[in-house]
């Protein structure tokens, strides 16, 4: 090949690749598989059968940009690892811009679907904050944020056909930690509060409250040396009165903890699920989630 021609092609396809949006290209996948041993709510075909819960594309900046759903544990079993549900993101930089999904039912007999549907997200900034997301072209949520860039209000608007009804979040902050949050929805305020507990800089327990002071819900997480989550508790629902061994009745602390496992570079490996036994002694296996990198 002559020399000329071999520089005209190294320009050629420097040009498409200048032209080619960088934040699209790929630089690595994760494909997350679940396993259920819930004996008590799934057939004996799917126990302990492996099946794919999703796929997922990152770039460069390790923002998603391919996301593939597929039917899982909330979902009719009999549909269990069929595409549900396809979303593509687009950036500007590291600011998310649109989000374009399509998906429906799967269909028993091929990979199709039935009830197709066709949604567009926007996202819009203010000052580099994300300040509004639409959904089809109308209001989804808005966001505020105070002097120090911390986001201090969200509201929610439940009807895309009335902008003026929304449910919102009011949040508190200090020393830069987020340690409460008043949710309200449309006709009364602060119907509810989470508070947030931290342990050197790192959330180690969650508190939720009506706003007659019940509790309606506990979550604590245990860390490693590292930071890294190991084990999370929790209690849902708060009132849950078991019979114990003895033959009295008790409200355990916890009924339900995720275990966290990572490989040597620190990404999720595997996730488990357990749930507590009807006497609160033990704890069941109920699902398994693991990662895969490529």
């Amino acid at each position: 090949m002559p020399f000329r021609n071999y520089i005209f092609l190294i320009s050629v396809a420097a040009f498409f690749n200048s032209c080619f949006d960088s934040t699209q290209r790929v630089k690595y996948s994760v494909t997350t598989y679940f396993t259920s041993f819930d004996s008590d709510h799934v057939s004996p075909r799917n126990l302990g059968k492996k099946f794919i819960y999703s796929y997922e594309k990152y770039n460069a900046d390790s923002n998603l940009i391919l996301q593939n759903q597929y039917a899982s544990l909330t979902d009719n079993e009999d549909e269990w690892g069929k595409l549900i549900k396809v979303t593509r993101f687009f950036y500007n930089g590291k600011q998310k811009l649109k989000a374009e999904m399509e998906g429906g039912m799967p269909r028993k007999k091929d990979d199709g679907w039935s009830n197709k549907y066709k949604e567009v997200d926007t996202y819009v900034y203010t000052g580099g904050q994300l300040t509004r997301w639409l959904k089809d072209g109308k209001p989804r949520e808005e966001y505020k944020y105070n002097d120090q860039k911390e986001m201090i209000e969200k509201r929610v608007y439940l009807f895309s056909s009335d902008s003026s009804k929304f449910a919102g979040i009011h949040y508190a902050y200090a020393g830069g930690l987020k340690i409460k949050a008043q949710y309200f929805p449309v006709d009364t305020l602060y119907t509810s509060v989470d508070t947030f507990i931290y342990k050197n800089n790192k959330l180690v327990e969650e508190d939720s409250y009506k706003s007659n002071g019940e509790q309606t819900r506990h979550v604590v997480m245990i860390r490693d040396k590292k930071g890294r989550v190991t084990e999370e508790k929790w209690k849902d629902p708060i009132l849950d009165w078991r019979k114990n061994v003895d033959g009295k009745w008790v409200n355990a602390e916890f009924n339900q903890e995720n275990k966290y496992f990572y490989n040597s570079g620190g990404h999720p490996l595997k996730t488990e699920y357990y749930r507590s036994d009807e006497y609160c002694r033990s704890y069941q296996l109920v699902a398994v989630y693991e990662f895969k990198y490529d």
